[in-house]
């Protein structure tokens, strides 16, 4: 993996950066592998924005899960998949070494975690460096870990908040949802909200954002990060074509 020089990525997804240009009229594309552990909803956003908003191609699915519906997705879609998950009495270490093997057989410029469950150790994460990119459910330094959304619901039937989010960030460490912020977004809670509503809500604004700021990531370079945490833009429930405006 090249790790030249590249512009930063923009917090703000209405905004591109000028050194970006037009990505979907860009000459070079990137190539993404998705690692994803579950349904693959997000997974689905991204191949259906390659060649439109996502210059660039999907070349890899990997899950650590036999039965994940991803590898369904990347089935129908004609995209090279594999199952690497942990075997009896494996470290996590020499797990994810096999795992950073076959991601740099597949020559990508960024990894892309859309709903992979499983804690990525510095094996993986040092080979490929200020190249892989989380997709988290919550805003930052809110709600790490697991059941994000369920956590937020449960404090907004409490009383404690009317809305929660969502960011994408870079993954440079063994840190639990926490690195460099591409971009984010807030998502509001209504107060006859079920659990279900913000849930499908969420997953609007997650395929949305993530398309957007994959959208603009560079082929072949090193990204330089935002401010630690940048302003959030809201997310307008009411347009599933728009995950965040000024």
């Amino acid at each position: 993996m090249s790790c030249r020089s590249g512009p930063a990525v923009n917090a703000q997804l209405d905004h591109v950066d000028p050194a970006l240009g037009d990505t979907t009229a860009a000459t070079q594309t990137v190539r993404l592998v998705v690692l994803a552990s579950g349904n693959g909803s997000n997974l689905q956003a991204l191949i259906d924005a390659c060649g439109r908003q996502i210059s660039g191609d999907v070349v890899l699915v990997v899950s650590d899960q036999p039965d994940a519906k991803a590898l369904r997705r990347a089935e129908r879609a004609g995209i090279a998949h594999q199952v690497i998950a942990k075997l009896p009495g494996e470290s996590r270490r020499d797990v994810d070494q096999r795992l950073a093997d076959r991601v740099a057989a597949a020559d990508p410029d960024w990894i892309i975690l859309a709903g992979w469950m499983r804690l990525l150790s510095s094996t993986f994460l040092d080979r490929f460096a200020d190249h892989v990119v989380n997709l988290h459910p919550a805003l930052p330094g809110e709600y790490p870990g697991l059941h994000s959304i369920e956590r937020a619901y449960a404090d907004a039937v409490a009383g404690r908040r009317d809305y929660t989010g969502l960011m994408v960030h870079l993954v440079p460490d063994e840190a639990i949802d926490d690195g460099p912020v591409l971009a984010m977004t807030e998502v509001p809670i209504f107060p006859d909200d079920t659990l279900e509503q913000l849930a499908d809500r969420m997953h609007l604004a997650e395929h949305d954002l993530l398309v957007r700021t994959v959208a603009q990531l560079p082929p072949v370079s090193r990204v330089t990060p935002v401010a630690d945490h940048p302003a959030a833009v809201p997310f307008s429930p009411g347009r599933t074509d728009q995950a965040a405006h000024p």
